[in-house]
């Protein structure tokens, strides 16, 4: 329990009281994380046992709300508006305006997987959007794209949800769907730039520890990093290379 505790307190989850208030999918995965890991009982005494029940409810409710389907001609108005939204008010390094350019250019390249690039409905509102493309490596520290090979990874990015809707859950859903997802399309594995405290926490490893190394550029302010996740054990067993991508980031 005292490790429950512990992992709630972390990332914000517990009010003045010492109670839980997670009320989305976050609850829901550190609730089973601690369960899994042995620290937290199946049944638990009092109110807490009622809290843990209603909580439950409550994230059944919500993402019962939320709707993931593949993005359409029709969305784009939205999503630029929510990615302007999410980068202006959630970050520190990016206006959104070279994210939208990202976008556009990823839908215009051969790395554009359509069934994988999707939106987030909340109440027939789009709160959420995000998108793989494929992830090519170079077998050499040169990299470059005429010397680049289909690795079978896909790239998660951007991520972008609507800064009226941040904290709940939203972002989870999506990021947990997707990975379903790309397994089901047979996909050997995951990379991501970002938060290496949040991305860990479902999964991800820096992505030097399967053998995908930066070729140029210099370390992003920690905690960002390059960060990759298998879509099965041992899918990414056999993986060597550098990142095509002309990209700066830890790994």
């Amino acid at each position: 329990m005292e490790k429950a505790y512990q992992i709630a307190s972390e990332h914000s989850l517990l009010n003045g009281e010492h109670r839980f208030i997670l009320k989305y999918a976050p609850a829901q995965y550190f609730m089973e994380r601690a369960r899994r890991m042995g620290r937290l009982p199946g049944k638990m005494k009092g109110n807490t046992d009622k809290q843990i029940g209603g909580l439950e409810k409550d994230m059944r409710m919500m993402n019962t709300k939320i709707t993931i389907r593949p993005e359409e001609h029709k969305d784009y108005k939205s999503i630029v508006s929510l990615i302007l939204r999410s980068f202006q008010e959630g970050t520190d390094y990016s206006d959104g305006t070279d994210i939208i350019a990202l976008v556009e250019e990823i839908r215009d390249s051969k790395y554009y997987i359509p069934e994988l690039s999707f939106v987030a409905e909340l109440n027939n509102k789009v709160v959420g959007h995000f998108l793989f493309s494929k992830f090519p490596l170079s077998p050499t520290r040169e990299g470059g794209h005429n010397n680049e090979t289909d690795s079978g990874i896909v790239m998660l990015a951007p991520v972008s949800v609507h800064a009226d809707y941040f904290r709940q859950g939203i972002g989870t859903a999506m990021l947990t769907m997707g990975i379903e997802k790309v397994r089901e399309l047979g996909y050997k594995g995951i990379t991501v730039e970002g938060n290496y405290n949040f991305y860990n926490q479902v999964g991800f490893r820096t992505s030097s520890e399967y053998n995908i190394f930066p070729t140029s550029g210099y370390p992003m302010k920690e905690p960002r990093c390059m960060m990759c996740q298998e879509t099965y054990e041992g899918s990414l067993d056999g993986i060597h290379g550098y990142i095509v991508y002309d990209m700066y980031f830890n790994a």
